[in-house]
């Protein structure tokens, strides 16, 4: 999703993907079942605060998006609104300067995101949805072909009749919002978290609070080892593991799989790579969420494929190979994810000392027939108090601030991007002895220090306003009732 507020527009933009039936009505089936991505908060409906804005359908166009999609697809479609009242809020007020930085702009997927702990859902009846806009806007015919397209999977509806295709979107919707659970496992859930997700969350919250971090060598060359291993393949992967096809027609199991490796690219590829090897789904996933999977994620798995490339089963696959063959560059942390009070104690730790953390939901929804954009906060710390809460928001909004300058400043984010392109190759069929993903040089500390100040110059000033200092910054971050005025 990509908001934008400013001055000169009240445009917002909401680009259409695989994701797209994941249904509201789920948040609650999320919070009740064995998942409980809101920890001990599980009961809870109440959000920290939810802001509300009304919306007119304005047309609908191609996306611009960046983002990744299977090359072989066209972009998704993306609905333009603008807004058609006021914003409401309810629950504890957040300050001005949240509630400005919930309006800027911004690109979403239609999913779990991690680096901004948020997730989009969407409660709106596809048929429902085009037919609103029919009504409302004109739309050409080209657009109107893709919003079909990526809402109502035409080709099943032309492949069988209607209740077999009703019975084929529902099989595609119920295996989206289980790949979804499982990301929320992997990225949002401190206690089940992949341990790099988690200490990544905490370091680069810490960056923001608690000043000492940017002096602290160590603890600095520990942030860039952590932004710099991709992620995206494990996280995916064990999204496809929980997923679940079976049913008593094979025709329309087969159409839906075909439909969700047309919009997976080189995750399908991974995936059908894993189903040719006769692996053990069970003892697979044991693998990446084992203590050196949960750390180098991404370089591990690229390690297994090599070595299932190579006639190695996974009983031969060990961590002490991988550490001796690859020497990864980062001090194993093993001991700590492998035992689970150590690790029970650091998610602890980082509520009392963080007060997080804290995820953002954001849904459309159709409220009395108009369009409504909620952006809603969840603590999933079960011992928080209100003026916390408030404060881990904050935090939160400053990481995603602080992170999209600090990796293009440090060139992280390009090295990240080169690992993970690295990581491709080796899912395409290329070697791992062919690769750089493990010969590669992370940026000195004293250069990651030199790009703190930049990029927190760039949160301050981007979340409080041209006049805000770091120290402004650090005093909003620690202090409830801060509050900077002009």
């Amino acid at each position: 999703m990509t908001t934008d507020n400013r001055q000169n527009s009240q445009t917002i933009t909401i680009e259409l993907g695989p994701t797209f039936g994941s249904s509201p009505a789920d948040v609650a089936q999320i919070r009740n079942s064995q998942v409980s991505w809101l920890g001990e908060m599980a009961e809870a409906e109440e959000p920290i605060f939810a802001i509300e804005r009304p919306l007119e359908i304005a047309g609908v166009a191609a996306s611009q998006s960046t983002q990744p999609h299977a090359s072989s697809q066209p972009a998704p479609s993306m609905l333009t609104f603008v807004p058609a009242g006021e914003p409401t809020i309810r629950g504890i007020p957040p300050d001005v300067h949240v509630r400005s930085s919930l309006g800027m702009h911004g690109h979403m997927d239609m999913s779990v995101d991690s680096l901004s702990r948020s997730v989009l859902l969407t409660d709106i009846d596809e048929r429902t949805l085009i037919d609103e806009i029919r009504t409302k806007v004109t739309v050409a015919t080209d657009s109107l072909t893709a919003l079909n397209r990526d809402l109502l999977v035409p080709e099943l509806y032309e492949s069988f009749d209607k209740t077999a295709a009703t019975r084929a979107t529902a099989l595609l919707k119920e295996n989206i919002r289980r790949h979804e659970r499982e990301h929320v496992r992997c990225l949002l859930d401190p206690d089940t978290a992949l341990w790099k997700e988690f200490e990544l969350y905490v370091r680069s919250i810490l960056i923001g609070a608690e000043e000492h971090t940017w002096t602290d060598l160590g603890f600095l060359d520990r942030l860039a080892t952590l932004y710099a291993t991709p992620s995206r393949f494990t996280v995916e992967l064990l999204g496809r593991l929980a997923e679940d096809y079976t049913m008593a027609d094979p025709t329309i199991q087969r159409a839906v799989e075909s439909r969700v490796a047309a919009q997976r690219g080189s995750e399908a590829t991974l995936w059908q790579f894993m189903k040719d090897h006769h692996i053990d789904l069970d003892r697979l996933e044991a693998m990446l969420r084992s203590p050196v999977g949960e750390q180098y994620c991404d370089l591990w798995l690229a390690y297994i494929i090599d070595e299932l490339r190579a006639g190695n089963s996974l009983e031969e696959i060990t961590a002490a190979s991988f550490y001796r063959n690859c020497t990864p560059t980062a001090t194993p942390y093993d001991a700590i994810v492998a035992d689970s009070e150590t690790r029970s104690m650091y998610v602890d730790l980082m509520r009392e000392r963080l007060r997080g953390p804290v995820i953002e939901v954001v849904r459309l929804k159709r409220v009395e027939g108009t369009f409504t954009l909620e952006r809603a906060w969840y603590s999933l710390n079960p011992n928080v108090a209100n003026d916390d809460s408030l404060l881990a928001v904050r935090r939160t909004l400053f990481r995603r601030q602080f992170l999209s300058t600090f990796s293009a400043e440090s060139g992280l984010g390009s090295l990240r991007a080169e690992r993970e392109a690295g990581v491709e190759r080796i899912i395409q069929d290329a070697s791992l002895t062919d690769s750089s993903v493990f010969d590669i040089s992370l940026p000195p500390s004293n250069h990651i220090a030199q790009c703190l100040p930049a990029a927190c110059e760039t949160a301050a000033t981007t979340l409080l306003g041209p006049t805000a200092s770091i120290e402004d910054l650090t005093a909003w971050l620690n202090e409830p009732q801060f509050e900077l005025t002009e």
